[in-house]
């Protein structure tokens, strides 16, 4: 399984009011950007409704513990769930994906 925080949020940084003030948020730009994500990391919270799509496993993190995940794909670098114009094909879209480009730490 892909490790998803790494291969979609590379360099975070943290959002500072003087240095990113001229940013903006680019809308409608789609799902593209998780083209290749075979999985991600869900909450707790979304289980109820990422079960009623997506297989949930869980990983073993290498420093110990286990992260759910829901299954996109079953090859690495494949996501069924978006197609070739960056559309989600699924109802349930999970928060990792609705949250981009901002990430919780």
């Amino acid at each position: 399984m892909t490790t998803p925080p790494q291969s979609v949020y590379r360099k975070p940084v943290l959002l500072d009011r003087a240095r990113h003030r001229h940013l903006r948020l680019r809308t409608g730009q789609g799902f593209g950007f998780a083209a290749g994500l075979n999985a991600m990391y869900i909450t707790g919270a979304e289980f109820g409704q990422a079960c009623k799509e997506y297989p949930l496993v869980f990983v073993r993190k290498p420093e110990g513990g286990v992260e759910p995940a829901a299954m996109l794909g079953l090859r690495e670098g494949e996501n069924l769930f978006v197609d070739a114009q960056g559309r989600w094909g699924g109802r349930y879209v999970p928060a990792f994906v609705r949250r981009y480009p901002f990430v919780l730490a």
